[in-house]
């Protein structure tokens, strides 16, 4: 038997013959014959292995012939952390402290970890070794964790040094949160200040300067300014950047167009209600349209690939005149 676990384990190890059909066959010669469970942890420490074996299978067979810590092993690698504790506190608290430890989780791991102490409170009686569990936990058992479970025979004593530490590490989270606050209201006034300067700033406009798009006198109509000095007209703007727009976007500025005229009648007969929503809604609008200017932003960069002649009738036109 000896011989046939050590050609199968030569097979998978050495030759790399990960069929499942073997794998099985080696964990039932370790799980019959093996003295102790050396073989099977190592068996199922191999990453290649478990990823073609049966872990159902496997953990029937390790049921049958009592090998308990390679069954907390198969739970674990399932996912079923609460069943692989609860067997690994019938076979040791190292070993079920190590289960506890391997979650990424952190809400899973305190939850392991509670159950561990809860064990030690309520079958042990072990309320010192429960509250060591604080320290051997890294930090993720707490005492509020523990304190609702403990008996009350329990001294206070026992576990004072705890609660003082935990007071302790409660005060440096609250000034630590004070200082980020400070941070936040500081940074809020900066931006406060900011936003000021940015409603007191202004741009000087000549009354010659030109539309971009159209080459008409910005003033003739309604305008758009931006702060790099360029100029468009509020339909030349639409004209230029609504073929860039993505279909949801095309909807919105078509939806809040027609609330703005909707809106316009009403915002002038001195309605405040009317007034403040035209004003969200044109702002809105001009978030669409106007974010940036089309001359110097993302609407350029993106005309870069459209051709220089395009496919209407008076670009066909304008296409005609150059032709040699």
């Amino acid at each position: 038997v000896n011989f046939a676990a050590r050609y199968l384990q030569f097979c998978i190890s050495a030759h790399r013959q990960l069929d499942q059909a073997l794998v099985h066959a080696l964990l039932w010669l370790r799980a019959r014959f093996d003295a102790d469970e050396t073989g099977l942890a190592a068996l199922l420490a191999m990453p290649d292995v478990v990823r073609v074996m049966d872990c159902s299978f496997a953990l029937r067979v390790c049921k049958s012939h009592g090998r308990r810590e390679s069954c907390v092993l198969l739970y674990s690698l399932q996912g079923f952390w609460e069943e692989a504790v609860d067997l690994a506190l019938e076979v040791s608290l190292s070993l079920a402290q190590e289960t506890a430890r391997k979650p990424d989780d952190l809400a899973r791991r305190r939850r392991l970890w509670l159950r561990v102490a809860l064990y030690l409170i309520s079958t042990l009686r072990d309320v010192p070794g429960a509250l060591a569990l604080l320290g051997e936990s890294g930090g993720d058992l707490r005492i509020e964790d523990v304190l609702p479970h403990l008996p009350d025979f329990a001294e206070l004593d026992m576990f004072k040094d705890e609660i003082c530490r935990t007071l302790d590490s409660y005060g440096q989270r609250i000034d630590s949160l004070k200082h980020e606050m400070e941070e936040l209201t500081e940074s809020s006034g900066v931006l406060e200040e900011q936003l000021n300067t940015m409603k007191q700033r202004t741009f000087g406009v000549s009354g010659g300067q030109t539309c971009e798009e159209c080459g008409e006198p910005l003033f003739a109509r309604q305008f758009y300014l931006f702060p790099c000095g360029h100029g468009l007209h509020c339909d030349c703007m639409r004209k230029r950047v609504l073929p860039y727009l993505d279909a949801r976007q095309r909807r919105a500025v078509e939806r809040l167009e027609e609330r703005t005229k909707a809106m316009a009648s009403r915002a002038r007969d001195d309605d405040r209600r009317a007034l403040t929503q035209y004003e969200y809604a044109q702002a809105e609008l001009d978030g669409y349209l106007a974010g940036e200017c089309p001359l110097c932003g993302s609407v350029m960069i993106m005309s870069v690939a459209q051709p220089l002649v395009g496919s209407s009738e008076e670009d066909l036109k304008e296409a005609a005149e150059w032709e040699l």
